[in-house]
């Protein structure tokens, strides 16, 4: 395999992971009423920002 073929589909995969990763936290976020935001990141992507109320003790 290529070199620029095996790095394209390592980017493949590593996006998918992420988007995984992000509709996880999503539901996680909704499940426990908090709040889940997107910025754009410095280096060029997107920065995520979750936030949980505080859970009684």
């Amino acid at each position: 395999m290529p070199a620029d073929q095996f790095t394209r589909r390592m980017l493949v995969g590593c996006l998918l992971v992420a988007a995984l990763a992000v509709s996880i936290v999503k539901d996680l976020v909704q499940l426990y009423g908090g709040q889940l935001s997107l910025v754009r990141s410095e280096l060029g992507g997107l920065k995520v920002s979750a936030w949980f109320p505080a859970r009684a003790l």
